[in-house]
């Protein structure tokens, strides 16, 4: 965990991707619950927020 959140070069906790965002609007998904500080990654946490 150490080097995924003070680095960022790898995952801190599974986490969905930004095609997986678009996958779940176009299927009408209005609301996504998650258990993780943030439904980006800890490595790569922005681009899942731009699609969703």
């Amino acid at each position: 965990m150490h080097g995924s959140l003070v680095t960022g070069d790898v995952p801190g906790w599974p986490a969905p991707s930004p095609e997986t965002a678009i996958y779940l609007h176009e299927k009408g998904v209005k609301t996504l619950g998650i258990d993780a500080p943030s439904i980006g990654s800890a490595h790569d946490g922005v681009p899942v927020h731009q699609e969703g």
